[in-house]
């Protein structure tokens, strides 16, 4: 019976996760001596994404608090550094690797009293070998206290999945959303450091998705079925990026239909700039798309303002992520292979002017975005000093 107690305890899984992320367990005891042994320069500021995704938001929030004047450190799991989602960032910020455990050691360690700000990029833990899920500051268990405050990221404004108390003056979402009648100020993190933006290309013309491949979520069948449709009649590639488009599309594929996998940043990033044409793939008929309308943003907005990717995109999501006919080829419920036509058909001088319209709207973000986060920053100094 103890045997059997102890191989379903907090111990065995600790055990197991050492045992199966062997890396990020020998990462971690290195990244703690040294971070314990850093001198923490003036005006720093601490990021920590407690995640082993999420990594694509890092830039982007690293890149505000730079253009401020910070300095900035970021505490990662092994699997975001890894990836390297600062592979286009000329002047990266200095990256511990640390697992949950030895995170939280950190954080509840007197030296991130030194630190200005910390800026969670994730509000909640998705940790199923430590048996968190959910709220990360109840996994923490203990109140930080940086010199001036923290601030977090939460993906999921959904107030029915949102089991804990939420001060709004913390409080930043990725794109505009209202938070039990509060609105809640964007920090939209679309930076990826140098990047091509790409023309319109001359010959064939590619679509690119990048995300989870799920045949169970009807939108890569439905995507499918549109491309065989068109490849009678047009030349053209799609690419699908992303977790299950190796493996998941175990079928016979549309001709004109190539899949990559799971990629790391740089090789993702690359793709990116080679296509034309991003496909979000949401429909609002789809139970599984609906919380990406109502306080979920998708990662695919991100990709589409930081690589000016005209995307083809139903009305209603446009209009949930600030998309437009000005930036974008927008459709309704049974508008899809009309939309991707008026793709294959474009000339040039529309694409431009398409792309225009995403290059005002990055800037747009960009700057509401700064400035949001500075007059956090103004309001916490100044009632610091009081």
């Amino acid at each position: 019976m103890f045997i059997e107690r102890l191989s379903k305890s907090h111990y065995a899984d600790r055990l197991s996760g050492i045992i199966r992320y062997w890396p990020e367990a020998a990462l971690s005891f290195i990244s703690f001596i040294s971070f314990l042994l850093l001198k923490i320069k003036k005006k720093t500021v601490l990021l920590v994404e407690p995640n082993t995704f999420h990594g694509v938001v890092l830039p982007g929030f690293y890149k505000y608090f730079h253009d401020l004047g910070y300095n900035v450190l970021l505490i990662s799991r092994y699997a975001n550094v890894k990836d390297s989602s600062f592979c286009r960032v000329k002047d990266k910020p200095k990256i511990f690797v640390f697992d949950p455990l030895v995170m939280r050691w950190v954080l509840r360690s007197k030296k991130i009293q030194i630190f200005d700000f910390v800026l969670f990029t994730s509000r909640q833990i998705f940790a199923q070998d430590i048996r968190v899920w959910g709220d990360y500051f109840g996994y923490l268990k203990s109140s930080l206290s940086p010199r001036f405050g923290i601030f977090y990221i939460e993906h999921h404004l959904l107030p029915r999945k949102i089991l804990y108390p939420i001060n709004t003056r913390e409080l930043f979402g990725l794109t505009r959303k209202t938070l039990n009648g509060t609105e809640v100020p964007i920090l939209n993190p679309h930076y990826f450091g140098e990047v091509n933006y790409t023309k319109l290309s001359k010959g064939k013309r590619v679509f690119i998705f990048v995300g989870e491949v799920s045949p169970k979520k009807g939108s890569i069948h439905a995507l499918l079925d549109v491309v065989r449709k068109l490849e009678k009649t047009f030349e053209f590639e799609v690419w699908l990026v992303g977790k299950g488009a190796d493996s998941s599309l175990s079928d016979s594929l549309p001709a004109s239909v190539k899949t990559f996998g799971r990629l790391p940043f740089n090789e993702m990033f690359g793709l990116l700039e080679e296509a034309d044409f991003s496909l979000p793939l949401l429909d609002p008929r789809n139970d599984a798309h609906k919380d990406y309308l109502h306080g979920v943003t998708s990662g695919m907005q991100l990709l589409i303002l930081g690589f000016l990717k005209v995307p083809v995109i139903h009305a209603d999501f446009a209009k949930a992520y600030d998309f437009s006919a000005e930036d974008s080829i927008l459709h309704e419920d049974e508008g899809f292979i009309a939309a991707m036509e008026r793709a294959l058909t474009m000339t040039e001088n529309e694409y431009n002017c398409l792309q225009k319209g995403l290059k005002k709207l990055t800037e747009t973000f960009y700057h509401e975005s700064l400035e949001n986060l500075k007059q956090r920053i103004d309001e916490r100094i100044s009632a610091s000093s009081l």
